[in-house]
């Protein structure tokens, strides 16, 4: 028996576990041998990583006489997605000054080992239904792809009627696939957009106390009110 491995992924090996039994084998008349084989793949093997290996068997006593048989191989796929929000719950709240968008912050993971594309829906609001994602630079993602466990910081965004007084709101659930058909995986999220009269953004960010973060500040002033006072209330910041 003779055993080609080229067509296997990169850093992918097999093993022939009993070697000395895979030649001058005897096998009787109406019987079945079967090799012990074993094929190990690195850590970082991904869940879309398949090749084969070519089996070819030979006749000792006419070279001539050959069977080749070819074995896929092929990882095992794992499938999973997270969404999340600030307070670690598939709960985001996000406010928009009337007129501009409202941005709802939040987490988004892959928990396979493949990469994926995700699909959105949403239910339609009030407001209209034209949500939008964005990543932490601002720009908007379209499509939305993860590495295999990849996870990224996104603002769903839906713009605020300019008639919207302070404090009204609209709320919609946001669900996220992956995959399709029985190995389809969906995850929702759900997001509160309010009017308010001051923005800040980015919404949330995810950082260590030594990392210097800077946020946007936008207010939207009265009609009439011509001054304003601020104050920092963080000792030692």
């Amino acid at each position: 028996m003779t055993i080609d491995t080229s067509g296997l992924p990169t850093n992918w090996s097999l093993v022939d576990l009993d070697p000395s039994a895979s030649s001058g084998v005897q096998i009787g008349v109406g019987n079945t041998w079967s090799p012990t084989l074993r094929i190990s793949a690195p850590e970082e093997a991904l869940g879309t990583d398949s090749g084969f290996v070519t089996i070819t068997m030979t006749l000792d006593a006419d070279q001539n006489v050959t069977q080749t048989a070819i074995l896929p191989i092929e990882a095992e796929r794992t499938r999973g997605l997270s969404l999340r929000g600030a307070d670690g719950t598939a709960i985001s709240n996000g406010v928009g000054l009337p007129g501009e968008p409202a941005a709802a912050w939040f987490l988004v993971e892959n928990l396979g080992n493949a990469p994926e594309t995700v699909s959105l829906q949403w239910n339609s609001t009030a407001w209209g239904n034209d949500i939008t994602l964005h990543d932490s630079t601002g720009q908007e993602v379209i499509p939305l792809t993860l590495a295999p466990s990849e996870i990224r910081e996104l603002t769903a965004r839906l713009d605020v009627p300019s008639t919207a007084a302070l404090g009204d709101n609209v709320s919609t659930q946001l669900t996220m696939c992956i995959g399709a058909g029985v190995n389809e995986e969906c995850r929702p999220i759900e997001l509160t957009f309010t009017a308010n009269l001051v923005q800040v953004m980015p919404p949330h960010i995810r950082s260590v106390p030594a990392d210097d973060r800077t946020w946007n500040i936008e207010v939207q002033f009265p009609p009439g009110l011509m001054k304003w006072n601020g104050t920092w209330l963080a000792l030692g910041w």
